[in-house]
């Protein structure tokens, strides 16, 4: 069974940054790449990315590595109907909500996410989870 999971921004940060989370994060984008999950990132997610990217290494290589990374993830959108009902909602964190629900709409097994208070949201439908604890589960 292939799991369909959704990246945070986090994810591809650590990956990208090279940050505390590296070895997991990469080793979820891995799996992505072998095709042993279906990853799915939304495009204010690649935006966010994008900026964090430019900063860090020039717009050149901001965009090499998310065209490569777009070999290994799929784009999805949150509409309005999205962002209404993430905005309805009791989750307090808007971005969260935003992902959360996007995440809900194209049925998505799981978020991988180190943000701690996202993982809270987790529920029966809906697991949010760090990249090492998503990589446990996979193994």
């Amino acid at each position: 069974m292939v799991f369909n999971i959704f990246l945070d921004i986090n994810i591809l940060l650590d990956f990208f940054l090279k940050r505390d989370h590296f070895a997991s994060a990469e080793n979820v984008l891995i799996l992505a790449k072998d095709r042993e999950v279906e990853a799915f990132v939304s495009i204010s997610i690649l935006q966010t990315t994008s900026f964090y990217l430019e900063k860090s290494y020039g717009s050149k290589i901001a965009k090499d590595l998310l065209l490569e990374l777009l070999l290994v993830v799929n784009v999805i959108e949150a509409d309005e109907d999205i962002v209404l009902q993430a905005l309805h909602s009791s989750i307090n964190d808007i971005e969260d909500a935003i992902h959360f629900y996007t995440a809900t709409k194209y049925n998505l097994s799981y978020v991988i996410s180190s943000d701690l208070a996202f993982q809270k949201l987790t529920n029966k439908n809906l697991q949010i989870v760090s990249a090492k604890q998503f990589l446990e589960l996979f193994d």
